[in-house]
């Protein structure tokens, strides 16, 4: 204790004591911030997340009065023709997050039996629910479902943290290259580049929420270009064919 309180001469002269007394202070302050930081930005991450699940729910339930009442505010005769295009829009994002929705459940449960497989457990089951939940992301959700399972892995040594990223790297594959296609891709109907876009416009705007909302609205402002403008444009690009063939073919005058 004497030792402690008055530490020998030879002590203050190989180390500045005050100089490393003022570094541990301003050292424990700057991680104290930092862990209040990690903690406050942790905890709008997960707020903002159930927002966004909350509005993705509603956008299912209602999306066609939402879409009604926008329509209204257009012009004639443009309000006519888009009122027609409202089934069309909203069985087109309903999809889109119905399809989010059961390739998330598909992989939160491959994920808790994964890895109670390797032994975690303990952590499969909440670790799975992370997976579920961040995977409602497209393109960036599932790396951010990964992180936690990385850190437990790390935590327990040995060879574990290799077999966690095979596994997420086999259920990442699964899902992009089979049930992706099969339940999202069916319904939307939209390149995946642009599906991306929208993910980075939508983290733009309006961070995780923006990630959630933006898509299924992207989807069903695909699905009116296409019944408005795509579609109109390849009949008449038909049409006009026909009749440039048709006049191809007629016999040329007979002259005296």
């Amino acid at each position: 204790r004497l030792l402690i309180q008055n530490p020998p001469d030879w002590i203050n002269q190989l180390f500045d004591t005050k100089s490393v007394t003022s570094w541990v202070i301003r050292s424990s302050q700057q991680l104290l911030l930092r862990s209040y930081s990690l903690t406050k930005g942790v905890l709008g991450g997960v707020v903002s997340l159930i927002l966004a699940l909350f509005i993705s729910g509603y956008m299912v339930s209602d999306s066609k009065t939402l879409i009604s009442g926008l329509i209204k505010f257009f012009p004639q005769p443009w309000d006519k023709r888009l009122e027609h295009q409202v089934l069309p829009v909203t069985q087109r994002m309903g999809g889109y997050i119905r399809g989010r929705i059961i390739v998330s459940a598909i992989l939160g449960v491959a994920t808790t039996t994964g890895l109670g497989f390797l032994g975690l457990q303990d952590f499969s089951l909440g670790l799975g629910a992370i997976a579920a939940v961040t995977n409602l992301i497209p393109f960036i959700g599932p790396i951010l479902g990964a992180v936690p399972a990385l850190i437990v892995a790390i935590a327990k040594g040995g060879w574990l943290f290799l077999w966690v990223i095979i596994l997420y790297y086999i259920i990442q594959n699964v899902e992009t290259y089979v049930l992706d296609p099969l339940l999202v891709g069916s319904s939307v109907g939209v390149h995946p580049l642009y599906q991306l876009l929208s993910v980075l416009i939508g983290i733009q705007l309006l961070g995780i929420i923006g990630a959630l909302v933006v898509p299924p609205w992207f989807a069903g402002s695909a699905a009116l270009v296409e019944n408005l403008y795509l579609k109109p444009k390849l009949e008449a690009e038909k049409i006009q064919s026909i009749v440039t063939n048709n006049g191809d073919h007629n016999p040329p005058p007979v002259t005296s």
